[in-house]
């Protein structure tokens, strides 16, 4: 996946309106690849986080996904509340948690509130395991509910050419 995820967020969120309000099916085919390049650069930075590297260009892509997150779910929230909660909530709070863990991983203080960990403390490595595998499980589950859904919008697009 490319820096082109940030104005592919637009073309997911017309996507989106257009599977909703019943557009052709074949729109459903683009937002299964659209949906399918989310949940790979989820996955991307599970690998890089559970290899204690930070995921510098793929937070940027994630950020820019996370900006918009609310425009993304509003037209799933009916038809696909699941899909429209990973957008809604599990996003937000996943960059929260990646925010963390990149502090736990460099150990250089971004905000006011790491200056308070004593990364000398000999209880700070397992602190930092927990809240990277905690980061690690929740990537993993928004990835795969994406990752489905995209597998279901791409075999009703099949459907189409049936």
């Amino acid at each position: 996946m490319d820096m082109g995820v940030i104005k592919d967020v637009w073309d997911i969120f017309w996507d989106s309106v257009n599977l909703i309000l019943g557009l052709p099916k074949r729109q459903k085919r683009h937002l299964s690849v659209a949906l399918n390049d989310i949940a790979t650069l989820l996955d991307n930075i599970r690998e890089k986080f559970k290899g204690r590297v930070v995921p510098r260009r793929e937070a940027y892509e994630l950020i820019g996904i996370i900006n918009v997150a609310d425009k993304l779910a509003q037209p799933f929230k009916e038809k696909y509340p699941e899909l429209a909660q990973v957008f809604d909530l599990q996003l937000p709070m996943i960059g929260k948690m990646m925010r963390d863990v990149d502090f736990f991983i460099d150990e250089k203080p971004r905000y006011s509130l790491h200056s308070s960990y004593d990364t000398k403390d000999a209880q700070f490595p397992a602190y930092v395991k927990g809240k990277i595998d905690e980061a690690c499980e929740e990537l993993e589950r928004a990835a795969g509910i994406i990752s489905s859904h995209s597998k279901r919008f791409k075999l009703e697009g099949k459907k189409l050419n049936s």
